[in-house]
């Protein structure tokens, strides 16, 4: 009986310590994915990297052809696809649930082989459930904001191009958000996560724009503009 109870308690601290997958950041109180991008994978080199998660509280949701504010109760990490095949993910918490409420993490673990050389497009698949009274109204999307580079440490693999347009901050508190770009910029777009067409206000000032969302509701939105011959599209969060 006594190595049956030491057995248990032996079982119980070895599935707590498997289940603290990741650790997460309480400091951060702005919500949004941090950091934005992924340290380059080495090969054969074991590789770890943590993103830490903190879910936004309001979104917009269309339900029965109306658009009404709801709370986030949760957002859930479903799969993140273009992993190469030593990769894996694992979160904290475990379910990978995440809320407003509380930081929690999602840790990238692999051992990148020669095969695996090269550069890959993340997207991570997410069902937020957005509560509005009694309803709990589920939203996919995916975030494909990510690319994960294997490769020898040198630059001849990837070298990333300069960024030619920076949008900050991101998140907003207040609604404004600042566009530079070092090319021009042209067809200024904003729509919510039904695709639905913002109104904002944009005031240009040199290479910078000013863009003002505030008179709309609190959530996710994606803006998107031509910077020069190139289309972009970023994700928003207000």
């Amino acid at each position: 009986m006594k190595n049956v109870i030491l057995l248990a308690a032996f079982l119980g601290f070895f599935t707590t310590a498997v289940a603290q997958n990741c650790i997460s950041d309480t400091t951060i109180i702005e919500p949004g994915i941090y950091p934005e991008t992924l340290d380059s994978a080495k090969l054969d080199e074991p590789y770890s990297y943590t993103f830490q998660v903190l879910a936004i509280k309001d979104t917009v949701v269309n339900y029965l052809g109306n658009i009404i504010l709801a709370e986030i109760d949760s957002v859930k990490v479903l799969k993140i696809n273009g992993l190469p095949p030593s990769f894996q993910y694992v979160c904290e918490p475990a379910n990978c649930l995440f809320t407003w409420q509380k930081v929690g993490c999602v840790k990238l673990e692999g051992n990148p082989t020669s095969a695996e050389a090269g550069v890959h497009p993340l997207e991570i698949i997410t069902t937020a459930y957005a509560r509005w009274g009694l309803l709990k109204l589920p939203v996919n999307d995916t975030i494909s904001d990510y690319t994960l580079v294997v490769g020898d440490g040198s630059a001849s693999i990837y070298t990333p191009s300069k960024e030619s347009v920076s949008i900050y901050p991101n998140p907003s508190i207040n609604g404004n958000f600042y566009v530079q770009s070092n090319v021009s910029i042209s067809r200024l777009q904003i729509v919510d996560i039904q695709g639905k067409e913002v109104d904002f206000k944009s005031i240009k000032n040199g290479n910078t724009y000013s863009i003002d969302i505030s008179n709309s509701c609190r959530g996710i939105y994606f803006i998107s503009f031509n910077a020069g011959s190139k289309l972009i599209k970023k994700r928003i969060m207000y």
